[in-house]
């Protein structure tokens, strides 16, 4: 808004100021005034210039330009091109845009909206009300787009314009290229990779090519290869920049067999240069070489089982050596001579026969005779009655295995060596023939209390003695298998008072199944494993409170240990309950006794419950005990009389009020149960017949609070106008203990106005009303008064309705003329419209009606009305 300054005694005619104002598209223009003072001034509707037209007044007049929305925001260093990474974060401010309205106001406020994206994102960036642009998702240059077109609006909040109201914008684009970071990982291209290589192949010679492109289409790096795994390893190698794999050691096809001839790769293709998280963007593939077979491997003995056979980590034997018992059966294989023979060649190339050699040759046998590839080779005794220990103790021939079709590399021998073994012939025996144990009933679990071992003059396995309880049903003890060792089985089984000993054999077994036995007494030793045991379960009593010395309750026990002994000796102690230290305990005879008078009130309980724990213990070591609960109920007499909150209260209630609240008079018992504390209330004088009051609980916590609720007797309606305005009441609390005690209290009660009585109008106020005709009487012409005798009151006057007469004939018209000549203010003044002309020619007579309202009435009727007599 422009505001203009013009002296007050320019003279008509000159000029005052001048308009001036501009189109951004240079239209012509044409200017125009309006409002309620534009009459004082002339406008040139194609200069602008403003002349005066009338004097004037400098305290009347005062020029405002009003601003119209005449121009449209404008878009600044438009249009916008930004560049920006493909890993930009979510509400990342890309750039920010700006427009300016040369209007003033709302038309002059710019707001901007995103109207249009392409590729088709709507949800992908939003604009602030300050022009920001915000990435508002995530963007890819590979998966979604290189660029996006957004379509920015800037538009003002509108305003008038020639009398019309719009709204003015202004569009613009920007463009959004998208650059892409170093972020994926190479592509391998034309897998799987698999190729063949024989197993003879010159170190150096190429067996294929792997190739990877970067996944990064805008970047391209340059890639280089490596192997990261090789099984079996340092086989083959790689060229780092074209990616040829190439033979790197001699190959032998028989050492890959537990890889089934082929090697696995693991080749990684890098990027030259770091990735946006400064690694080396890579990637890993899988390449799979089979190696074939040529006839270069001679027969080989192993010394393994051959479903666990590792060829690989086992090494080629030459030697075998075992251990048979004398006179082994004939035919049957030697089961602890485990030979696997093995050529790695296949077909032709791995066929071998097996044959016996030397000078023990003739006492056993081979077979197969003839093994393809690998095979198990058996040994058996051919002559049982060589195999004698007494005339032999080792057997020693060797095993021939022959590639006929290698004659270079055709045999290989190994060495069996066969020690003779005795046999079990002695069985074990015990020292003694009875041996007595003694162990502490209470001894825990794995407690060892006798050693008892067997000889036996055998070696090796039979030697070797294993021990056993014969026993089953004794599952208190157990003996060492190994050891001998007899020891603690299950400790809760042990109770010299059930059972004090023990009768088991104990056998013992060597390795060949011979078996000795002896026979064990075991005696239990006694310890201190009964606790106390209470005559009763828990124990009960009642006192009354302030009574001294009047509870006495014996607390009994039995212990079940050895009579007249420290186990079995009781003593009695107060362990919990007595935080007041109310009560003793005879620790010998165990008789409880309070110790004095107890105050009902001044116990932490609110049920006057006492709830102690006696312990019972014996004089063993370590001492056992066992507790009784012990319940001692404390009866409340009626010790304290009602107290008042207040000693005098202060109230008021509102006339006319059936059974209005009063006030909440409260007291108070300190008396710890209800039948005591419990308090009534009663009106003792000042007020009977007119006040109730009725006892209700106002607390239901612990101890309960019960007030006196004073209210008016709902029949009674209490009249200020006619009296009493003020009431002291004598109100009683008692409590219902017997005998009951009494306290008083007083109220004093106030009768407030109620505004119920209607207001009346002054008649002398209402006559000999003549007005003059032609307006001769202009303004206030009387001052209509009401009455109202509420202490309290707010009138206004109202004009209800207007009669107009011609020579006492009504004018029944909505819109007669007389119906406008007089008005009626709030107060009561009555006035003739300075608009309208009063003429006796036309009406002689106008009846109006008023109203008078009392605002603050809250009972009866509000308003009256009259007639002004003119």
């Amino acid at each position: 808004m422009t505001v203009v300054y013009v002296a007050e005694d320019t003279p008509r005619g000159a000029v005052a100021y001048k308009i001036i104002a501009s189109d951004p598209s240079n239209d012509p223009l044409n200017y125009a005034m309006s409002g309620v003072d534009s009459t004082f001034f002339k406008l040139d509707s194609n200069t602008g210039i403003v002349t005066v037209a009338r004097d004037l007044d400098r305290e009347k007049q005062t020029i405002i330009l009003k601003d119209a929305n005449d121009n449209a925001p404008i878009f600044l260093n438009a249009p916008y091109k930004v560049s920006v990474y493909e890993n930009e974060t979510k509400g990342a401010v890309l750039f920010t845009v700006k427009a300016k309205d040369r209007d003033q106001g709302p038309a002059g406020t710019v707001r901007y909206e995103i109207v249009g994206v392409l590729p088709h994102a709507p949800y992908l960036f939003e604009i602030q009300q300050g022009g920001k642009v915000i990435l508002n998702g995530t963007l890819s240059y590979t998966e979604k787009s290189t660029f996006y077109q957004l379509q920015i609006k800037a538009s003002d909040y509108g305003g008038l314009y020639n009398g019309t109201f719009i709204v003015q914008h202004t569009t613009t684009f920007a463009l959004i290229n998208v650059e892409d970071v170093s972020d994926l990982d190479p592509i391998f291209l034309n897998i799987p990779y698999q190729t063949t290589v024989p197993e003879n192949s010159k170190v150096g010679t190429t067996v294929l090519q792997v190739t990877a492109v970067d996944g990064d289409r805008g970047i391209n790096s340059e890639i280089t290869y490596s192997i990261l795994t090789s099984k079996p390893p340092d086989l083959f190698g790689i060229n780092a920049q074209k990616g040829d794999i190439f033979v790197l050691h001699s190959l032998d096809r028989e050492e890959l067999l537990e890889f089934n001839t082929v090697v696995e790769l693991q080749v990684m293709a890098k990027e030259k240069h770091l990735d946006i998280n400064g690694a080396f963007a890579s990637a890993i593939t899988k390449v799979s070489i089979t190696v074939t077979d040529i006839n270069d491997n001679t027969p080989a003995f192993y010394d393994c089982i051959l479903d666990t056979c590792n060829f690989t980590e086992s090494p080629k034997v030459n030697s075998f050596h075992i251990s048979i018992p004398e006179h082994f059966s004939s035919g049957v294989p030697l089961e602890n001579l485990a030979i696997v023979a093995r050529d790695p060649d296949q077909g032709v190339n791995g066929t071998f026969t097996l044959s016996l050699h030397g000078a023990n040759a003739s006492d056993f046998t081979v077979s197969p005779k003839e093994i393809k590839t690998l095979g198990v080779v058996q040994i058996a005794v051919k002559n049982s009655d060589a195999i004698d220990y007494e005339r032999k103790k080792v057997s020693i021939f060797e095993i021939v295995a022959n590639d006929t079709t290698n004659p270079t590399k055709c045999c290989s021998t190994a060495t069996v060596t066969i020690d003779i073994v005795d046999i079990n012939d002695h069985s074990p025996e015990f020292p003694q023939q009875t041996y007595i144990l003694s162990v502490k009933e209470n001894s825990d679990i794995g407690t060892v209390f006798g050693i008892v071992t067997a000889i036996d003059p055998d070696t090796g396995l039979f030697g070797k003695i294993t021990y056993s309880l014969l026993q089953e049903n004794i599952q208190e003890f157990k003996v060492d298998n190994r050891t001998g060792e007899i020891m603690v089985a299950n400790k809760t089984l042990l109770d010299r008072e059930k059972r004090p000993r023990y009768y088991a054999t104990l056998q013992a077994t060597d390795g060949g199944g011979r078996k000795g036995t002896t026979s064990l007494e075991i005696v239990l030793e006694d310890i201190n494993d009964n606790h106390p045991v209470m005559s009763r379960e828990s124990y009960t009593a009642f006192i009354t409170e302030n009574q001294g010395n009047d509870l006495n309750i014996k607390i009994e026990a039995f212990d079940n240990d050895e009579v007249n002994t420290n186990n079995s000796e009781i003593r009695y102690t107060i362990v919990a309950g007595d935080d007041e230290q109310n009560f003793t305990i005879d620790p010998i005879s165990g008789v409880l006794r309070s110790i004095g008078p107890i105050d009902r009130e001044a116990m932490k309980s609110s049920d006057g419950k006492v709830n102690l724990i006696v312990k019972a213990y014996d004089l063993g070591v370590p001492s056992l005990s066992t507790t009784v609960n012990v319940t001692i109920h404390v009866e409340d007499v009626n010790d304290y009389s009602p107290v008042f909150s207040q000693s005098v209260y202060y109230a008021s209630v509102m006339e006319h009020t059936l059974g209005a609240f009063v006030t909440l008079v409260k007291a108070n018992d300190n008396d710890a149960t209800e039948v005591n504390n419990r308090i009534t209330y009663r009106i003792e004088n000042g007020g009977s017949g007119i006040f109730l009051i009725r006892s209700i609980l106002i607390n239901n916590t612990i101890p309960k609070q019960y007030g006196g609720n004073l209210t008016v007797d709902p029949t009674i309606a209490l009249d200020y106008d006619k009296g009493p305005k003020f009431y002291n009441l004598s109100v009683s609390a008692s409590d219902l203990g017997t005998p009951s005690k009494i306290a008083h209290a007083t109220v004093h009660v106030t009768v407030l106005d109620m505004n119920d009585e209607t207001p009346v109008l002054d008649p002398d106020s209402m006559k000999d009303l003549d007005v003059m005709e032609n307006n001769t009487e202009l303004g206030i012409v009387r001052n209509i008064t009401a009455t109202d005798i509420d202490t309290n009151h707010s009138l206004i006057y109202q004009l209800v309705s207007t009669v107009c007469y011609k020579s006492k004939i009504i004018d029944a018209r909505p819109d007669a003329p007389c119906h406008y000549w007089f008005g009626l203010y709030d107060n009561g003044s009555l006035y003739v419209n300075e608009s309208s002309v009063i003429d006796y020619e036309e009406y002689d007579q106008v009846d109006m009606t008023i109203r008078v309202t009392d605002l603050y009435t809250e009972k009866n009727n509000a308003s009256s009305i009259g007639k002004p007599i003119f």
